[in-house]
């Protein structure tokens, strides 16, 4: 069963734990990739990242991303560039005030919400 956020009436918890790597939401993180950009954690999911849909691209997070566990828990990420861009003198307190919407966006602004599987993100100190 492929689902994008938790039940009707389920709580995403506020950290996530996976093979001895723990990130929680206001963490910042960067891509394992190799990508420099820092991110900012704005949810967190225990499913699974096989059994955690994508609208936008109607995949799962572990079909998007083959290279990593398919049992990964899934955090939710918006990118520091963004929040530059498209809000002025934000702080990450009113950041996570925002929910991420269906359609991928945070709050009513007009920045991405991206979802990545646990093992993919390195937090930063």
């Amino acid at each position: 069963m492929i689902q994008q956020t938790p039940k009707s009436g389920e709580q995403s918890p506020n950290t996530v734990e996976s093979g001895g790597k723990e990130v929680a939401v206001g963490d910042w993180v960067r891509d394992a990739e190799g990508d420099d950009s820092k991110m900012l954690v704005v949810e967190c999911f225990d499913i699974p990242a096989d059994e955690f849909g994508i609208l936008q691209t109607q995949s799962t997070v572990a079909e998007e991303n083959p290279g990593y566990p398919a049992d990964d828990p899934v955090v939710k990420v918006v990118f520091y560039e963004g929040l530059n861009y498209y809000l002025d003198g934000w702080s990450v307190e009113e950041v996570l005030d925002k929910a991420v919407r269906a359609n991928g966006k945070l709050g009513d602004t007009r920045i991405s919400a991206y979802s990545y599987p646990l093992s993919r993100v390195t937090p930063i100190q």
